[in-house]
């Protein structure tokens, strides 16, 4: 139980610190590709304007963009793998999001958490994650959370 709050308080936090609403949206869910699983990411532009992000912080461009918690539960043990980005004060070339498109791409969570694949054998996986978005032509930022459910027995080796 108090695993789950830890990962319950770590989305809440993540999700409160928001700046303000832009018309940005940020939605993750998992993808399996053969052997692998996959966190797949979709960042929509709603905001009415078109708006400018550094490729260098989008989450699947660079893994210090995004924090993410792996919680595992099985009959004996529970187990918590973190990874919390360092900040990246190098920024890259910007990206043109016109509105109403979208932005896409995908992190291979076994980089990240190389025992996922053993343990999705015979358990659920809960991902939490949140990424902290800032906005390269206006003077915003926010922060985006969520929890994707990886199901047992959906990564398998060929």
């Amino acid at each position: 139980m108090k695993d789950f709050l830890l990962l319950l308080i770590f989305t809440l936090i993540s999700g409160a610190c928001a700046a303000g609403d832009f018309g940005v949206q940020v939605d993750a869910s998992f993808v399996k590709s053969q052997s692998e699983a996959y966190l797949y990411f979709n960042l929509k532009n709603n905001s009415g304007v078109n708006i400018e992000v550094y490729k260098s912080l989008l989450p699947w461009e660079n893994a210090n963009s995004i924090s993410m918690v792996a919680y595992i539960k099985n009959n004996i043990t529970t187990e918590i793998y973190q990874v919390f980005p360092i900040s990246d004060p190098f920024f890259s070339d910007r990206v043109i999001v016109k509105n109403g498109s979208a932005l896409n791409g995908k992190i291979r969570l076994s980089k990240f958490f190389p025992s996922l694949n053993k343990s999705l054998k015979e358990n659920d996986v809960l991902l939490f994650w949140s990424y902290f978005m800032i906005l390269a032509n206006r003077d915003a930022s926010k922060y985006f959370s969520g929890v994707v459910v990886i199901p047992r027995d959906l990564v398998q080796s060929n």
